[in-house]
């Protein structure tokens, strides 16, 4: 079958082009010099006008990140690399919260995975193993390039990752739980109200 005639979309939160069938199921199990094309025509067809951060961490090592032989992409890891997880931002652009402010300092600050990495209080502690790793710069880039050069960069980055996100659903979970909880109780004392009134008098 002619590849043209089975070419579908490929999205995914980091990039949206055409690719055929073939190109797909390679680009799913990373063996990306079965395209006959090299990593760095595949990097070349990914649109500039995506403007994720992320794409423009990964972009300038993503031969090395194919090439390493350490660390694994979890999912919390991926929320912080991605900016898709428990963050103000992304949750209010979801319509799960009402505004997009930190829930975990005062700095009153737009919760997101940047400020989550670089200096959001509540995480201090979690950042300083971090820091000792990584050094002071906490870009994304900075961090991408961090994972990709050792494994001990790689577990470090990851174990923030792990413990600050776990702390951050929790949280969500728990502000959810409560708000549950309030809308649970007005529709109560609600169903009450309306089944007093329609006794006779």
């Amino acid at each position: 079958m002619d590849g043209r005639k089975n070419k579908r979309n490929y999205q995914s939160s980091w990039f949206v082009f055409r690719c055929t069938q073939k190109e797909l199921s390679v680009l799913r199990s990373g063996s990306w010099f079965l395209l006959g094309l090299g990593l760095n025509s595949f990097v070349d067809r990914i649109p500039n006008s995506a403007g994720l951060a992320t794409i423009e961490a990964v972009r300038p090592v993503l031969q090395d990140w194919t090439k390493r032989r350490h660390g694994t992409l979890t999912f919390r890891l991926t929320q912080v690399l991605s900016g898709h997880g428990c963050f103000g931002r992304y949750l209010c652009r979801l319509g799960r919260e009402p505004t997009s402010g930190c829930h975990h300092c005062d700095t009153g600050d737009e919760d997101t995975a940047l400020h989550t990495l670089q200096v959001c209080p509540a995480w201090a502690e979690q950042r300083q193993d971090l820091v000792a790793i990584t050094g002071l710069d906490l870009s994304l880039p900075a961090v991408v390039r961090t994972m990709v050069g050792s494994r001990t960069g790689w577990d470090a980055v990851s174990s923030f990752c792990e413990r600050v996100m776990l702390a951050k659903e929790e949280a969500e979970r728990e502000r959810e739980r409560t708000s549950l909880l309030r809308s649970r109780q007005r529709r109560t004392r609600r169903r009450r109200r309306a089944s007093q009134d329609l006794r006779p008098p």
